[in-house]
């Protein structure tokens, strides 16, 4: 695992314990990546670096069945999937003429959209794809799960992600935009929506 996305694993999770979110209770353990490179090896899946990093910090979001889903949020809006839980969603959007075959759902948001990493071999291996079930257009937003996690990780730290005065788990949509654009300066999606 890179410094760089060690430091953001470990910038995350000191923010969800300062907000005090339950999902920091909620993640499962982690799994080694000697155990995840087969079942996604078997699907012709060739996972980043910085993804198998994610999955040996934790193995996605578990907890009780009646969990409210945002509980369950690692950042507003997504909860961490586990590698079963990825790969029986991966299994289950092959047959949609909407999904890439080298996607990898990482993300999910219980509705049916996903943050995708493309595992293929080809040229945009690693980069990260938010799947929009509503919606015919699925950008792709980072480079790598590194820079999502870091992108991620100051989101916390400039307080865009913060508990708000509901006392719900919420973000600065506008000030995200921007702070994604300024981290992501390559990818156009930022750049044309910052």
């Amino acid at each position: 695992m890179s410094d760089d996305v060690r430091g953001s694993i470990a910038s995350i999770e000191a923010s969800l314990r300062r907000l005090e979110r339950p999902a920091l209770a909620m993640l499962n353990p982690g799994v080694k990546s000697e155990a995840v490179r087969p079942k996604l090896a078997s699907r012709g899946l060739h996972p980043s670096s910085d993804l198998l990093a994610l999955w040996e910090w934790r193995d996605g979001t578990g907890g009780p069945s009646d969990a409210k889903l945002g509980d369950l949020w690692l950042v507003p809006g997504f909860y961490l999937l586990s590698v079963d839980d990825a790969t029986k969603n991966f299994d289950a959007f092959l047959q949609s003429p909407r999904w890439q075959s080298g996607w990898l759902p990482i993300l999910a948001d219980g509705g049916g959209d996903f943050m995708a990493l493309d595992c293929s071999s080809g040229d945009h291996r690693g980069a990260v794809y938010h799947f929009r079930i509503d919606q015919p257009e699925h950008p792709l937003e980072y480079l790598t799960v590194g820079q999502m996690l870091a992108t991620y990780a100051a989101a916390f730290q400039r307080g865009v992600f913060h508990i708000d005065r509901d006392g719900f788990f919420n973000l600065d949509y506008d000030a995200f935009a921007q702070l994604a654009a300024d981290l992501n300066p390559t990818v156009p999606w930022w750049r044309d929506d910052a």
